[in-house]
């Protein structure tokens, strides 16, 4: 299975992904970290069975995380429910509805493997047959 990450501070989060394919998910997990929106200019989002994005992308990124979102979502309309939003600002959710991208699922930074397991099985679970 495969999870894209958009996060360019992954080192910040990276033991919380890998203890979670460890403890969950036997290790079949393969992360595809992208560090800013262009990295992705030619993945098939449709690929990934969750889509993890930091909302406060580098600067050297061509999107944010809202504008990535919106994006993918144009792309196609069901991908939205593999989204998983990683950020630190815990008022996030009014943003978000402000701009049209609500019901996503959030996950709050610092978070741990625990949240991360139970957000990807959440998403792959509500969204079966993949």
């Amino acid at each position: 299975m495969e999870i894209a990450i958009f996060e360019n501070e992954y080192e910040s989060v990276r033991f919380a992904f890998e203890t979670a394919n460890l403890m969950y998910f036997d290790n079949k997990i393969d992360f595809v970290i992208f560090p800013s929106s262009q990295s992705a200019n030619h993945a098939d989002f449709g690929s990934f069975k969750v889509i993890f994005i930091d909302i406060d992308l580098s600067s050297k990124s061509h999107h944010d995380g809202y504008s990535l979102i919106e994006k993918i979502v144009s792309t196609d309309i069901n991908l939205k429910n593999r989204i998983v939003i990683l950020t630190g600002n815990n008022k996030i959710n009014e943003s978000l509805i402000s701009r049209g991208l609500n019901n996503l699922k959030i996950i709050i930074k610092p978070t741990d493997y625990e949240e991360i397991s139970k957000s990807i099985l959440s998403v792959v679970n509500s969204s079966r047959p993949l």
